[in-house]
């Protein structure tokens, strides 16, 4: 990827006045470039880089999904992390049978199950794999029961783990693959330097991993000269990790959120 093809990367989007009129916002998530994200990002006049550090893609072996879903009647919930998750399962499966119950780790997973006609259950107030582990075992008895967690190839064995110790029977499923993508990081490193970009938004931890190995040796200096934002703490621990930065956090932990809190970093970095 040449720098002038990341200046031209939001060749379909056209930036309109508004509180990021002027600033580059680069997205490191998978999603094209009319995507919900740089949408929103555009309509606030944000000139969008689309800089993907994942690839997301279907699982190659569906046998094992599949075979959770021919039972997934047996189940007492299914615990969703991720809209890609909803949507694996959610093609294979018209309606979630009676008697199932279904959470969600945030608001954008539990719209994209309704979307499609299911029911959700339990959205807890923090949008986090620990507000989902907390606001589950507070309200529902967890020993014993059933779990089934579709989810992406590399995410977190949190949920299933700590579910496991509490004494429910989980059975995690891979759903989609996430690979790292083919990213420039020397043009990416080079469109910061040049100031064409002034904030880079992560939505999950492995977004944050993926750029960092893409930038190599340049990543702590590329993200100490803009704005940083998270969709939230997880992700954002994970930048601090990985980085020593501490970002801006999305409150909530949605994509308006994190819109937000772009808005809110270059204003800091303003002052």
């Amino acid at each position: 990827m040449s720098c002038a093809e990341l200046r031209a990367v939001e060749g379909a989007i056209v930036p309109s006045d508004g509180p990021l009129d002027g600033y580059g916002v680069a997205v490191t998530r998978d999603e094209p470039g009319d995507g919900p994200l740089s949408r929103r990002l555009s309509a606030l006049g944000a000139r969008v880089f689309s800089w993907p550090s994942l690839s997301v893609r279907p699982v190659r072996d569906a046998a094992p999904l599949e075979s959770a879903l021919r039972r997934i009647e047996t189940y007492d919930w299914i615990l969703f992390s991720s809209r890609r998750a909803v949507q694996a399962v959610t093609e294979r499966v018209e309606r979630c049978p009676e008697g199932v119950q279904v959470a969600v780790v945030g608001e954008s997973t539990a719209e994209e199950l309704v979307a499609e006609g299911w029911p959700v259950h339990l959205v807890p107030e923090a949008f986090s794999a620990a507000g989902l582990l907390e606001e589950l075992t507070r309200r529902h008895q967890i020993e014993g029961k059933s779990v089934l967690f579709p989810a992406g190839s590399i995410a977190r064995d949190t949920i299933p783990t700590e579910l496991g110790r509490l004494g429910a029977r989980v059975e995690r499923v891979t759903a989609y693959e996430t690979h790292l993508a083919q990213l420039d990081g020397a043009a990416c490193a080079a469109a910061v330097e040049q100031g064409a970009v002034h904030a880079i938004t992560f939505a999950s931890p492995s977004a944050v991993n993926g750029f960092c190995e893409a930038l190599g040796v340049r990543c702590d200096d590329v993200l100490q000269r803009v704005a940083v934002a998270a969709i939230g703490p997880t992700t954002a621990e994970a930048v601090q990790t990985m980085c020593g930065i501490e970002p801006v956090v999305a409150r909530p932990s949605t994509i308006e959120g994190l819109v937000q809190a772009v808005v809110t970093a270059l204003q800091s970095r303003s002052e």
